[in-house]
């Protein structure tokens, strides 16, 4: 999460649009008011804004989950649809996390990106040599922050270059992983993902 917020800032972003939660601050009550603050704040056809979420997930049946904040209080993927997608404007909505593909159901639009680590049946993995998640690394430290998905080497990363790139990468590094099998990300919402961190949709 810091080094997704540091990307931010380099990217131009100001420091009092954005809010981090970590390790303790991170309980339910906090997250859910995180969210509130974001499609608040958010203003149509003017604002671009991204949710990132890194951390565990529980399974609630079906291909239903919810996030598992710190104090062990669950937020129910249909409740986390119902709260993001509140944000009026362009939004990101980006969860690294096991079984991150329940996320997108009733949540992803034209105006609403989702990308999710994994299937909603599927576990996600951590890359201890960058002491990131697997999908985190892949998509904002190598894709955007060392501009490895610079597909067309323009000089410019777009949201979409990065996340075919982590999609696919991801994959990669997973495809042996033992007992629980490789990851697939998911991406769902606007068709075109032109979008960049620096320069978002007006």
């Amino acid at each position: 999460v810091h080094a997704i917020s540091t990307r931010l800032l380099q990217q131009g972003w100001l420091a009092q649009n954005i809010r981090v939660l970590v390790d303790e601050e991170a309980t339910a009550t906090a997250v859910r008011a995180g969210m509130a603050w974001l499609a608040a704040v958010s203003v149509q056809g003017q604002t671009f804004s991204l949710f990132h979420y890194s951390g565990h997930v529980r399974q609630l049946g079906g291909l239903h989950a919810a996030l598992w904040p710190v104090d062990d209080s669950f937020i129910p993927d249909v409740e986390v649809a119902a709260a993001l997608g509140q944000i009026r404007g362009k939004a990101w909505i980006d969860v690294a996390g096991c079984e991150a593909g329940a996320f997108l159901p009733g949540l992803a639009t034209r105006d609403i990106l989702v990308s999710a680590s994994s299937m909603a049946t599927e576990k996600s993995y951590e890359y201890p040599p960058w002491q990131l998640s697997v999908w985190s690394g892949l998509v904002f430290r190598a894709g955007i922050g060392d501009a490895a998905a610079d597909a067309d080497h323009s000089g410019i990363v777009t949201i979409g270059e990065a996340l075919r790139y982590a999609a696919y990468y991801a994959q990669v590094i997973t495809y042996n992983q033992q007992q629980h099998g490789r990851q697939t990300p998911q991406i769902g919402g606007d068709p075109v993902r032109g979008w960049t961190l620096s320069n978002p949709p007006a």
